[in-house]
């Protein structure tokens, strides 16, 4: 049943759209698909929609082309909010998130749009792609091609897509088909990236591709044979290589004239609407209604006007004014009914407080689940896992988290600004044109517990039933205005900065300056430190993992991705001539599925190379994993970083910190100032494991080379990863 919203706008549109033939279509001018469809549905007043759920917040691009309409994203027709989502370069990928597509850039510094991203048969067959041929039921002929057929290396020059990376595989479905969107409008096309990966088995390679499934049922059905397939109707296949930002032919696409057009007339039709509101509540108020109890039918009592012989001639004209205003009458209440719902939902959302860190951790005892060793760990600070919390978070209704208390009053008691410099910082930040579309209400915040201490503190937190990352300055640095600014001026660098190995930016939150946030993603497994202490670095590989805490971790099936994950980090952040200063396992966080992603830089500032200075070396963070140069007060540079890149491998080699076997001349552990005097000597570096592969010794010790000019760039420790023979590894990945 169409929403409330939808019936008023579908009165309204009839009046304007004209019925069509429906044609179909083979290019992917989605935008124009969904608006056929649309236009279709509300002349035949019927609608046909495939629910998907979006779990993240919709992206600035998309919010952006409704604000100047006055309208909100979330009430807009489903059809319309897919057109939107489509034409601003994102389609569904992992778990109901949106991955960004990249279409080529033009001569004149624009961007294609998002109508012709697919390939045509000719296009494919001039390369050495291989292509089946099937006959549909109507003997209609489907070609496609498999990644195993059709790789990176045919693909990279015809390709007209990128998409940033998407974990979901899809291997066993073509990866390039052909094929047409009927616009008839009984099924939804839908825009699904999936991963598929080409291998070259000889010589132990590997390559990522990507793509654009049109059809939630060929995923689900994984018929290799699309003729055979349930759903032979959506075959649409658009391939799509990794997108990479040293590759500059990709820009964000280009916003068709469409969709403006759309969100204007479904404005016109909504004005339309709220005006045959009034007028429907007047017609219902002045009818005289008289109820018939006896057979429970309503029956409306007409004033006739006397003086005309033609009444009759009038009966048809009040029949279908009647129904309008009863299908009006209708509509209006239940717009009014879900206007209201949302409301009351809005309300007991907003007055959901944050948790107590105290609250919390006394209620931990009873929360874990026996028999259960995943939700059983505990994370460094002797708390459950929060991967468990935050599951039992979203199951819990707001309602009993505000019962629980608040995290230290953060809204009701911290102080507001009370003198004109806190104003200026103040105003400073709302109107920073980097921020100012990432502001997030500091109320929507739902604190659970503290999850870590150093130079910030780290909340587990949940805005809008997501878990996410808090990071905020400690108490006792929260009425400082340098540290305010120097925060500040982290937040600006991560909203800044933008790749699949770098901590994704959610946003900034604050009701003052004391308590100013960054929000971003959560990644479940913690940061690689503590993840590589509890696996077992001497397990049995072939042994079978009978539960979460046996895990292991082996250069040959793991270890090496990670190390690409942060060296392709550290690519990124340089090519920003952006210095990293504190590169370590503690700085490096895992997802779920294991991605590497890095953090911890700014902690001392916004470190661009030529803002940096002599006070960002007086007191390094992490000395043992600190260039021997920055430790004599040298300034921090790229060739640093590799060092402590240097330091982090060894970490991820042995699963134990650096020196940690460092041992005197009389056997006893070194201590910490002997070790830093004969680091500076440039002399002493870490142990490495008798498994450690021979070409990661050769890199840890040209990583470390005392020279720094002697040390190889992050591209080129990429490179010389990608380059270790029988490691599946991302080829176009960086």
């Amino acid at each position: 049943m169409p929403s409330a919203l939808s019936l008023l706008t579908y009165v309204a549109v009839t009046t304007v759209f004209f019925t069509y033939q429906a044609t179909a279509t083979a290019s992917t001018d989605f935008v124009d698909v969904y608006y056929q469809i649309y236009k279709n549905q509300a002349s035949q007043f019927k609608t046909t929609t495939v629910k998907y759920e979006i779990s993240q917040d919709i992206p600035d691009e998309v919010t952006e082309k409704v604000q100047p309409f006055g309208v909100n994203f979330s009430t807009l027709p489903d059809l319309l909010q897919r057109a939107l989502i489509w034409d601003s370069g994102f389609a569904f990928g992992d778990k109901g998130s949106l991955a960004k597509v990249y279409t080529l850039c033009t001569s004149n510094n624009s961007s294609a749009t998002m109508e012709d991203l697919a390939l045509t048969q000719r296009q494919v067959a001039n390369t050495s792609c291989g292509i089946k041929k099937c006959l549909t039921d109507d003997s209609t002929a489907i070609y496609s091609s498999f990644s195993s057929d059709c790789g990176p290396s045919q693909l990279n020059n015809i390709a007209q897509c990128a998409c940033s990376s998407v974990k979901t595989t899809a291997n066993t479905i073509p990866v390039w088909a052909t094929g047409e969107i009927s616009l008839n409008g009984s099924v939804i096309p839908e825009t699904i990236i999936r991963r598929h990966t080409w291998n070259n088995y000889t010589a132990g390679r590997s390559a990522l591709l990507f793509a654009i499934h049109t059809s939630s049922v060929q995923i689900e059905d994984a018929n290799p044979d699309l003729c055979d397939s349930k759903d032979q109707s959506y075959s649409l296949t658009i391939p799509c290589i990794e997108y990479r930002a040293s590759d500059d032919r990709w820009c964000r696409p280009k916003s068709s004239t469409l969709v403006l057009k759309w969100l204007k007339e479904y404005v016109t039709a909504l004005q339309a609407s709220h005006s045959a509101e009034y007028e429907a509540m007047d017609s219902v108020i002045s009818a005289d209604t008289d109820f018939n109890n006896d057979d429970n039918k309503n029956t409306t009592s007409l004033q006739l006007d006397a003086r005309s012989s033609h009444w009759r001639n009038t009966i048809p004209v009040i029949i279908v004014g009647a129904a309008a205003m009863i299908v009006t009458g209708i509509a209006v209440f239940l717009y009014l009914r879900q206007r209201s719902e949302i409301r009351k939902a809005d309300l007991q959302s907003s007055g959901a407080n944050q948790l107590s860190m105290s609250s919390t951790q006394s209620s931990h005892g009873s929360r874990k689940p026996p028999n259960n060793q995943l939700n059983g760990r505990e994370d460094i600070f002797g708390n459950p896992h929060i991967l468990r919390d935050c599951i039992e978070i979203l199951t819990s209704s707001p309602l009993s988290l505000s019962q629980t208390g608040t995290a230290e009053s953060h809204a009701s008691n911290s102080p507001k600004p009370d003198c004109s410099k806190d104003a200026d910082v103040l105003n400073t930040l709302i109107n920073d044109p980097q921020l100012k579309h990432a502001q997030i209400p500091f109320d929507r915040l739902q604190f659970h517990h503290l999850i870590a201490r150093g130079a910030h503190e780290v909340w587990l937190c949940v805005l809008r039933d997501r878990c996410v990352a808090v990071k905020r300055l400690p108490k006792d640095e929260r009425k400082n205005l340098d540290e305010i600014r120097a925060f500040i001026e982290t937040i600006r660098l991560s909203a800044f900065l933008q790749h699949s190995s770098i901590l994704s930016f959610i946003g900034v939150a604050w009701s003052s300056l004391q308590d100013l946030c960054l929000v971003t993603e959560y990644l479940e497994l913690g940061d690689l430190q503590d993840y590589l202490r509890q696996s077992n670095p001497n397990r049995d590989q072939r042994d079978i993992y009978e539960d979460f805490m046996s895990f292991s971790l082996s250069w040959k099936s793991e270890k090496m991705q990670l190390l690409l994950d942060i060296t392709r980090g550290l690519v990124y952040l340089h090519r920003k001539r952006i210095i990293h200063g504190d590169l370590k396992t503690r700085n490096v966080l895992l997802s779920a599925d294991l991605d590497a992603k890095l953090t911890g830089f700014g902690v001392v500032g916004y470190r661009r190379e030529n803002q940096l200075d002599k006070s960002h070396t007086s007191r390094p963070n992490t000395p043992f994993w600190t260039a021997p140069e920055v430790l004599a007060g040298g300034t921090p540079s790229r060739k640093a970083d590799i060092y402590s890149l240097g330091i982090l491998i060894t970490e991820l080699d042995t699963h134990r910190s650096p020196y940690a076997t460092a041992l005197t001349a009389r056997g006893r552990r070194m201590p910490p100032r002997q070790v830093l005097q004969h680091i500076m000597s440039g002399h002493f570096k870490p142990c490495l494991s008798p498994t450690c592969p021979n070409e990661i010794v050769d890199l840890v010790e040209l990583c470390l080379q005392p020279d720094p000019d002697a040390r190889p760039s992050a591209s080129d420790v990429v490179q010389a990863i990608r380059s270790i023979p029988g490691f599946n590894l991302d080829e176009f990945s960086l």
